[in-house]
């Protein structure tokens, strides 16, 4: 069971619900979304995933991440310490990007553990907001630069079995573009994504909810790119 802090507009604590019972119900949830940037040849490009064709939103791209869930924390609240929310998101966005980045040294296959020194923040805790059916979330962006020496082999878990994700590197601008000249249907409303099915999704190049409430924000869009463009060759050099 996956506890999750429910919170109000003000990102105050309200409460505490398992994971799929908060989504069912509406109640708005604190989520991490990491966005992987690579250098190639002075170029710096967005690692974005496809979908498994088995997952909500079938082949739509979108970024990484996953929800802000408690584990020591709640006992530590349980027992009088304070609710730290910058401290939780970060944690969470850690864990997140180790668990679903899977980085590895290109030459050794040896894991590169990425901590704190190695997301930046980009915005406000919880600034990109979603409201649609059957998902209230506050999300906070990370920027993940992908150090040289280093590659990530995204692994996705279904039904308790970790496949392979397949994944795009793509110019930021260029993701924007092709978000605009698409009608987005998906991430509107992912039954009917669902029935549009994988091979459609795909090729108009539909996104997922997590993508989609910063693609279509021109503010956080810019704030992005202000970030991207603001790593330094350091962020990406070798250890």
């Amino acid at each position: 069971m996956e506890m999750i802090p429910v919170v109000d507009d003000a990102l105050d604590l309200k409460g505490f619900a398992e994971r799929k019972w908060a989504e069912k119900k509406g109640l708005c949830h604190l989520t991490t979304l990491l966005i992987p940037i690579i250098q190639q040849r002075g170029r710096r490009l967005v690692t974005i995933q496809v979908r498994d064709w088995r997952k909500s939103f079938p082949c739509c791209r979108d970024v990484f991440g996953g929800h802000v869930a408690m584990d020591k924390e709640f006992w530590l609240l349980l027992m009088g310490v304070p609710f730290d929310l910058p401290e939780l998101v970060m944690a969470a966005a850690v864990r997140e990007a180790n668990e679903e980045l899977r980085m590895c040294n290109k030459n050794t296959g040896h894991p590169c553990i990425l901590d704190e020194k190695d997301l930046r923040r980009v915005g406000a805790i919880g600034e990109a907001q979603w409201t649609g059916k059957g998902n209230v979330e506050r999300s906070t962006i990370f920027l993940v630069a992908i150090r040289q020496e280093c590659c990530i082999h995204p692994m996705d878990d279904i039904e308790g079995v970790f496949h392979p994700v397949k994944t795009q590197d793509v110019d930021w601008q260029q993701l924007r573009r092709r978000f605009r000249e698409n009608k987005q249907y998906a991430c509107e409303d992912r039954e009917r994504a669902k029935k549009v099915g994988c091979a459609r999704n795909k090729k108009e190049w539909q996104f997922a909810d997590g993508a989609a409430r910063i693609l279509k924000d021109k503010r956080l869009f810019d704030l992005v790119s202000a970030a991207i463009l603001g790593l330094s060759d350091r962020d990406f050099a070798t250890e």
